[in-house]
């Protein structure tokens, strides 16, 4: 019953009271602390940290004030945000983050002193997702990646998360909630491995987020809920580069008509004759020291010379005496040296000879001169002949072809060079393929009995239309070297 109050006021009491509450001169709320946290969020690229924050947050009712003060530190006052009390702090770096948010006690003061409580913190051991792979400073092939990372094995509550996510540019391509263990991630369309595109820019993160919340009672029995939250993530920006090339190649070099190296037409076809190669094994007669000479040799694969010589050293015309030759031949086409040298004993009549013969020619002008230098002992007295002679070439330069064939495994097995009289060099190699610029390098040699043939082609460039586009091509065949620009 309300005393001293006439009945014809009360309508009029009642509006006062109305009026006073639309204006927000309602009585307090009663102070209720219902949720107390501390979040803290470390976000890196490349392992390198590029965010460290920690956001404090207290919730509840008839709350007007909120500060948190560290043991033996400066109070942090928490400003209203929405119906929550908050403050967010952010550091340069993770050091800075440790020192000023440490492990211990924390006093946590709403409305100066109408609650208080100690709050024992102690930071959780979320570890870094510490991307492995893939490697920012390497371009990756396009097609599938996977993601290499470290496991979070404390992240097994219910509120806890592994994710993994793939970027392009604003867009998503890819995400996934993996398990607590796993520590690899193979992006996915749904229907498989998403294949990347090559010459791209991508982004993968793998974030680790725990929770652990525990209740905990504040001064005037105030029971409420302290929730620990860290989350860590880690980036890496990466971009894919081209395919690997793939696929049967092959260049003829100087071919003659009729074509018999390339009658498809099916290679790249380079005319130059200082591409072109000797083969000057064969047959031949001499005369050296007024003796009849024959030898006969032939170039072995690197450029050595092999072969025989028989002579008539008694001048009965028959050439009863034999020794084996040496010799080699190395250079360009435009400038070629052959040497040729044996001996020639025998005893009676005192006989020694060493007879050298050093051909320097060319093949563009077809042009050889020749140094015969015989030297020794002949029936006792000392003999020094030299014969001096400009010779057109006895033989045609060859043209030849290049064979190889490329494909996803990187030895290369079954590639050749053919001359154009037919005898062939088995080659082996490797490629080196740069998926940044789109160029290989191909390095091929022959072996065994038939080592010193040698091809490589730098900064080769192939597509599917045209073949070979782009490329150097260096060479050593039977001793000769040469190299020139593809195409």
């Amino acid at each position: 019953m309300l005393r001293g109050i006439r009945l014809r006021q009360l309508p009029f009491l009642l509006a006062g009271l109305a009026s006073s509450v639309g204006e927000g001169r309602a009585f307090a709320a009663a102070l209720d602390l219902t949720t107390a946290s501390a979040s803290i969020t470390i976000e890196r690229v490349g392992g390198i940290g590029k965010l460290h924050t920690v956001e404090l947050r207290v919730q509840g009712t008839g709350i007007t004030s909120a500060t948190i003060t560290p043991t033996g530190a400066t109070a942090m006052t928490l400003t209203k945000t929405g119906d929550d009390f908050v403050s967010t702090l952010s550091f340069d770096s993770e050091a800075l983050l440790n020192t000023a948010i440490p492990n211990g006690a924390y006093r946590l003061d709403l409305n100066g002193g109408g609650r208080t409580v100690d709050i024992g913190f102690t930071r959780l051991s979320v570890p870094s997702p510490a991307i492995s792979n893939p490697n920012p400073l390497l371009i990756q092939p396009p097609g599938p990646i996977e993601v290499a990372f470290a496991a979070c094995s404390l992240c097994t509550g219910t509120a806890d998360s592994v994710t993994a996510k793939l970027e392009q540019g604003p867009s998503s391509l890819a995400t996934a909630e993996l398990s607590s263990t796993d520590i690899s991630w193979t992006p996915s369309d749904g229907m498989g491995p998403l294949e990347l595109a090559e010459g791209s820019a991508f982004t993968v993160r793998i974030s680790h987020s725990a929770v652990r919340e525990s209740v905990l009672t504040a001064s005037g029995s105030d029971a409420f809920t302290f929730r620990n939250g860290l989350a860590q993530s880690d980036a890496v920006v990466f971009e894919t580069g081209f395919a690997p090339p793939e696929g049967a190649f092959c260049i003829v070099a100087n071919e003659t008509s009729p074509a018999t190296l390339d009658p498809l037409g099916e290679c790249l076809d380079l005319v130059d004759l200082e591409l072109a190669i000797a083969d000057p094994g064969g047959s031949f007669s001499i005369v050296a020291g007024g003796m009849d000479v024959d030898y006969e040799f032939q170039v072995r694969p690197g450029g050595k010379l092999s072969g025989v010589v028989t002579a008539d050293l008694e001048g009965d015309a028959f050439k009863e005496t034999s020794t084996l030759l040496e010799g080699r031949i190395r250079g360009e086409a435009h400038r070629l040296r052959q040497r040729v040298k044996f001996r020639l004993e025998n005893a009676p009549p005192e006989l020694k000879l060493k007879v050298h013969i050093e051909d320097l020619f060319s093949i563009p002008t077809g042009i050889l001169s020749r140094v015969q230098l015989t030297r020794g002992v002949l029936a006792g007295a000392k003999l020094r002949e030299e014969i001096r002679s400009t010779l057109p070439l006895a033989y045609a330069p060859l043209g030849w072809r290049l064979d190889f064939e490329l494909t996803d495994s990187t030895p290369i097995q079954n590639a050749s060079i053919q001359l154009e009289n037919g005898r062939t060099f088995a080659l082996r190699g490797e490629v080196f393929f740069d998926l940044a610029t789109d160029r290989s390098l191909v390095e091929l040699a022959s072996r065994g009995a038939d080592a010193g043939v040698r091809a490589s082609i730098r900064s080769l460039a192939v597509d599917d239309t045209d073949g070979i586009t782009a490329g150097k091509l260096a060479y050593r065949i039977l001793g000769q070297t040469g190299s020139t620009p593809l195409p």
